[in-house]
C-alpha cells in the first residue's frame, strides 16, 4: 500500500447510466480505474484484467487497482469506438479528467497557510443556516437531505443520504463514527467538525457537506431543478418559492 499516498482516488457517478467510475491522480496525470471503465461499457473485466478489487472492497484497494489514461482507454475501446455508448463515455471521461486536473493545479498553486482549527461547538447552539462570514458554508447530512429533497426528482432522508455517501465511498464508518474520505475532502466536497456533546468528555466528529459537495450530490443523483447558490441559504429554485 506504499503507493496509496501518491494516488488519491475520486469517485464519480456517470449520471444516467448508474455507473460509478473512479479517477486517480498523481503529480503528473489523471487516470481512471480500468475495472470501472470495462464495467461501464459491459466488457468482461476478468478476461481483460484478471482479478481486480471492486467498489465493494476498501477504497484504498480500489485506488491501487489497474488504472488507465484517456489514451489507453481509447485504445482499449477502439473495437467499439463508433458506438454511441463509447463516444458518450469518452466525452464524459474527458470532462472529468479536466475537472480533476484543474483541482490538482489549484491545490499545488494554492499558497501554503497554517491549518485552520474549527472551534468546538455545542450542537444546541448551531443554527440551521450558514456559518459565519468568511468561513466556507457547510451543511449537516440532515440539512443536505432536506435541501436535496426540495427537488421533485430527489427524495432522500438523513439515513438514506448517509447510506449513499457510504456506498459511493464519500464516507467510511469507524466503530459508530462516520469519517469523511480524505480524497473527497481534498476536492472540497466534505469536511468535518469536532463537536462537544453535553455530558461527554470526548469530541464527536460530524460530517459536513460544502456547497460544492451539494452541487455534486444534486448532479449525481439526477436532480432536475436548478440550484440557487446566491441566496442566503442554499436551496433549490421552485416556482413561487419565496423562502
Amino acid at each position: 500500500m506504499a503507493a496509496r499516498t501518491d494516488r488519491p482516488i475520486i469517485p464519480f457517478r456517470w449520471v444516467g447510466h448508474h455507473v460509478d467510475i473512479c479517477a486517480v491522480h498523481t503529480e503528473f496525470e489523471v487516470r481512471f480505474i480500468a475495472r470501472d471503465i470495462l464495467d461501464a461499457v459491459g466488457l468482461d473485466v476478468d478476461a481483460t484484467l484478471g482479478a481486480q478489487p471492486s467498489h465493494e472492497g476498501f477504497l484504498e484497494e480500489h485506488a491501487d487497482a489497474t488504472a488507465w489514461t484517456l489514451d489507453e482507454i481509447r485504445t482499449v475501446l477502439d473495437p467499439i469506438a463508433s458506438t454511441p455508448l463509447a463516444r458518450e463515455l469518452m466525452t464524459w471521461l474527458a470532462a472529468r479528467a479536466a475537472e480533476v486536473d484543474a483541482m490538482r493545479h489549484m491545490q499545488h498553486e494554492a499558497p501554503q497557510r497554517p491549518p485552520v482549527l474549527l472551534p468546538t461547538v455545542d450542537p444546541a447552539a448551531v443554527p440551521d443556516t450558514v456559518p459565519a462570514v468568511d468561513e466556507p458554508r457547510t451543511w449537516s447530512v440532515a440539512q443536505t437531505a432536506r435541501i436535496l429533497s426540495r427537488d421533485p426528482s430527489i427524495q432522500i432522508g438523513q439515513q438514506g443520504l448517509f447510506d449513499w455517501l457510504h456506498v459511493h465511498a464519500w464516507i467510511d464508518k469507524r466503530g459508530e463514527v462516520w469519517i469523511p474520505n480524505r480524497d473527497v475532502v481534498f476536492i472540497g466536497y466534505l469536511t468535518r467538525l469536532d463537536r462537544k456533546i453535553p455530558g461527554h468528555h470526548d469530541l464527536y466528529p460530524q460530517v459536513l457537506i460544502t456547497e460544492l459537495g451539494i452541487q455534486a450530490l444534486h448532479q449525481r443523483m439526477g436532480g432536475t431543478a436548478d440550484l440557487d447558490l446566491n441566496r442566503h441559504q442554499l436551496m433549490l429554485v421552485e416556482d413561487g418559492d419565496t423562502q
